[in-house]
């Protein structure tokens, strides 16, 4: 399957309508994207990463610690693991009133990636065990963003 974009969207957390990119979704799934990346020279680039849109509408819990998204998504640039950031909010309470601070990547400085010069290699691991959100507030947003930043 082909898809382009910046913001993949497996299945949308208001399914059926409007639908992902999956027709038939399966929950206990596991989907992965690849994609390649020019660089004309090997260093660091600025990358938007992400696994999770968030909302205040409703009071979307953030990333636990360590981890890109809660349902053990991943990113390797060239076979090496990207680290997540350093969550400002991992495992505190979320009201309607509590600002975001790094959970979206709109909102938080790139994430460093290193790229070699040539091709390199991005690859996705978007899994999913249950579409049953937490709760009516934490629905399940399977999805996943990659955009190198240019200048």
């Amino acid at each position: 399957m082909t898809a382009t974009g910046a913001t993949i969207i497996l299945r949308h957390w208001w399914a059926p309508m409007p639908q992902g990119l999956l027709a038939s979704p399966a929950e206990n799934t596991t989907w992965y994207a690849t994609t390649r990346i020019w660089s004309d020279t090997d260093g660091e680039a600025d990358c938007w990463i992400g696994f999770h849109d968030f909302s205040r509408s409703h009071a979307s819990l953030p990333p636990i610690a360590g981890a890109w998204d809660n349902r053990g998504s991943n990113i390797r640039v060239n076979g090496a693991l990207i680290p997540p950031p350093a969550w400002e909010s991992a495992g505190k309470t979320i009201t309607l009133e509590t600002p975001y601070s790094n959970e979206g990547y709109a909102y938080r400085p790139p994430t460093k990636v290193m790229l070699r010069k040539g091709w390199n290699i991005v690859e996705i691991k978007a899994p999913v065990a249950t579409f049953k959100g937490r709760d009516w507030q934490n629905p399940v947003k399977w999805m996943f963003t990659f955009v190198p930043c240019r200048d």
